[in-house]
């Protein structure tokens, strides 16, 4: 049996002038200020160097681990701006009494469908499931 070349692996094209081609059209391009190679824009790389710098203080032998973890629940919480923090706050007090339970949870379920990325209400709803006995939703 003859060895199969890269050419006609990839349907007769010919990999090094497609090569070619696709440098020319990026050396033929302006540098975009919103490319990044990591895909990440200015503002979530600006956020991305916070937390694990905020992660590292954890790591550091300094004593101050309340502070680090303090700061990084604050980070999280103002992820989403001060009325996402508001909403949190209100959950937080929620949460402390089984009656109120319900707002809480109704508060999570919107933070969670208007911000589908956002761990934090999800994290929150996990504990909240799992203080209502509901560990098998929770997980």
């Amino acid at each position: 049996m003859a060895p199969v070349s890269i050419t006609t692996l990839y349907g007769g094209e010919n990999i090094d002038d497609s090569r070619l081609t696709l440098e020319a059209s990026f050396a033929s391009s302006p540098p975009s200020e919103s490319f990044t190679p990591d895909g990440l824009g200015a503002v979530a790389r600006l956020r991305r160097r916070t937390e694990v710098s905020l992660l590292m203080d954890l790591c550091s032998e300094d004593g101050n681990d309340d502070d680090a973890i303090s700061n990084l629940w604050k980070f999280w919480h103002n992820e989403r701006g001060s009325k996402g923090r508001d909403a949190l706050t209100e959950v937080d007090f929620y949460m402390r009494q089984p009656g109120t339970w319900p707002n809480a949870e109704d508060i999570l379920r919107d933070l969670i469908f208007d911000n589908p990325t956002w761990i934090e209400p999800k994290n929150k709803l996990a504990t909240l499931l799992y203080l209502k006995g509901q560990n098998y939703v929770s997980s």
